[in-house]
């Protein structure tokens, strides 16, 4: 049998076929996870983060932290000493691996904690305290190696 203009369009399209099955049957498999559970809660209350995150920038905040070997140090600075609040680990690849942690400055601006549950890969860190009923916000996407 001789190969015409027809068998070759009968093989584009079976081929053009069979990837898009392959594609279907990859992208079925993808984790499919919500960054929250409560997404619809923290949307209408967006104006509050904003408000805090404007407030971080007046007050010249200056967040500082680092992260090294499973040890976590922060320093808020002098003017916000006495500050309370939570730090927020975010794993965008892997829901089950975020984590809350709350934390309090000393006189000095500094706290330091051991949090061993920093994994290899992407983090999205986000930093909210208080002072005097003041709310602050500060965020970071953050590498760990």
């Amino acid at each position: 049998m001789k190969f015409n203009w027809g068998h070759g369009i009968a093989l584009v399209l079976i081929i053009f076929a069979a990837s898009i099955l392959v594609f279907v049957f990859v992208a079925s498999k993808q984790k499919n996870e919500l960054v929250t559970e409560k997404y619809y809660e923290k949307a209408v209350a967006y104006q509050q983060r904003i408000d805090a995150e404007k407030n971080a920038l007046n007050q010249n905040a200056d967040v500082k932290y680092n992260i090294s070997s499973g040890q976590l140090m922060l320093t808020l600075g002098k003017s916000m000493s006495n500050a309370n609040g939570t730090f927020q680990f975010y794993k965008p690849d892997n829901a089950g691996k975020d984590f809350n942690t709350l934390f309090q400055v000393n006189d000095t601006g500094f706290y330091s904690a051991t949090i061993p549950q920093l994994t290899h890969g992407q983090w999205k860190v986000n930093v909210s305290w208080n002072i005097d009923s003041l709310e602050y916000f500060y965020e970071k996407k953050i590498f760990i190696p």
